[in-house]
């Protein structure tokens, strides 16, 4: 088995890898977003940037979970849904789907069983004609994905040589200041590498389509959620929390799970609750309740 073969094989396991990387992500990214709006502290131009590329990212993660890994993991288990709600899933997957494609119309192509020697009904679809539509796809994902990294890597050359034009060489405390500044280089840096990479998938599925080469398409296909994933959630939400000590301690306040601590007297036998929480006001009226009453 070479490793087009293999890769393709190993789809259903990289999807399940991909989501034990992207759901414990999503959630740490989405208590980030939480507490920069909470806190004025965070109201400043970094975690502004942060805000505006975390929305498309997760976003982008859930339109790969809702057509892409859902379906082809759990798609036998989504039917009796399916049918329950089959008029208005009728018209939102018929009809909605018709303002951005409607072109398919007049295109022609192929369906053929994406194995034909396995119970599997998967199909796949080559498109035949003068209108390859697919085609087109591809080559403005690839377009746009050249032209936004293109754009992307020289706004950090130019932040960066901005940044050590105007840094301020009177500072109480350099060597922490320098800290900072590799701190945010690596982030800066790491980020911008997952999204690199995100372009090159997708420039590298453009080029096999285009060359008709469909076992690299689909080994490509099947690196594709954990790519995406890595990419755009994962990097951007852990490095956050090792490149923000600030940051990383009011979101370790925030999110704390109260610690509840009962020691009781043998004298009185009155029990008492240290919460560490100050929002928790419930723990506070039982300890108040009881103490009352063993008085």
């Amino acid at each position: 088995m070479g490793i087009l073969e293999l890769s393709i094989s190993a789809r259903d396991p990289l999807i399940y890898f991909a989501m034990c990387l992207s759901i414990p992500s999503m959630a740490l990214y989405i208590a980030e977003i939480v507490t920069i709006l909470r806190h004025k502290q965070f109201h400043n131009s970094f975690y502004s940037l942060f805000i505006i590329r975390a929305i498309p990212d997760v976003l982008y993660v859930l339109d790969s979970f809702y057509g892409y890994r859902l379906p082809i993991l759990f798609g036998s288990v989504l039917y009796p849904l399916w049918r329950k709600f089959l008029p208005l899933v009728a018209i939102v997957v018929f009809c909605v789907p018709i303002c951005t494609n409607w072109v398919m119309f007049k295109s022609e192509g192929i369906l053929q069983k994406e194995n034909p020697n396995s119970a599997d009904q998967s199909l796949l679809r080559y498109e035949a004609g003068e209108t390859p539509f697919l085609n087109y796809l591809n080559y403005m994902d690839a377009a746009s994905a050249l032209t936004f990294m293109s754009v992307c890597f020289l706004i950090n050359i130019v932040a960066l040589t901005a940044y050590k034009w105007h840094k301020n060489k009177c500072v109480l405390n350099p060597d922490s200041s320098d800290q900072l500044e590799r701190k945010l280089f690596i982030y800066a840096l790491a980020t911008f590498s997952g999204h690199a990479l995100i372009a090159c998938l997708l420039i590298g599925i453009y080029i096999a389509s285009n060359s008709q080469n469909m076992p690299m398409v689909m080994a490509m296909y099947a690196h594709y959620p954990w790519v995406l994933d890595t990419g755009s959630v994962v990097i951007s939400s852990w490095l956050l929390l090792w490149a923000g000590d600030s940051f990383r301690q009011q979101l370790m306040k925030d999110y704390r799970i109260a610690r509840i601590r009962c020691e009781t007297r043998s004298n009185n036998r009155v029990e008492t609750i240290k919460v560490s929480n100050k929002n928790n006001c419930w723990a506070d009226r039982v300890a108040n309740a009881q103490q009352k009453n063993t008085i």
